[in-house]
């Protein structure tokens, strides 16, 4: 009941989500990058690519998401408040199984100085991500 009727999130899917709510984004900076840290724990995901090398070397901060409306605005957020550039991509996919299109949004935030900055910055409270050292 806290989550939807203080917060505003909705009961269930958050496909209908217009972006951050706005009991979040009115409070303060601190807020939105303790919002933006609770949707990198849960939908994010930290990875190296090779890019131009034979070994994972390259940091990058990901997630993908069905509602374009959260994608944009969470991109708005960590560039406004966080300082931290961070790209979006739009994806259609094909499912097999069912024969249907569906597009996923994604976010992606690359490179070290980001990375570092994006650890410094926002964090994370996932236990996965406890021992990360920035580079």
């Amino acid at each position: 009941m806290y989550k939807n009727n203080i917060i505003g999130l909705p009961v269930g899917n958050k496909s209908k989500l217009k972006g951050l709510p706005r009991s979040i984004t009115e409070l303060s900076d601190k807020h939105i990058l303790a919002c933006i840290r609770g949707v990198f724990d849960t939908d994010f995901s930290l990875n190296f690519s090779c890019r131009h090398k034979s070994y994972p070397y390259y940091p990058r901060i990901c997630a993908s998401l069905a509602n374009k409306n959260l994608t944009d605005d969470l991109r708005y957020w960590i560039r406004e408040v966080a300082g931290i550039d961070a790209v979006g991509y739009e994806f259609k996919r094909l499912d097999k199984r069912t024969c249907k299109v569906y597009t996923t949004y994604s976010i992606e935030v690359n490179g070290a100085a980001a990375v570092k900055k994006w650890l410094s910055k926002i964090g994370s409270n996932n236990p996965k991500y406890a021992n990360i050292q920035p580079f």
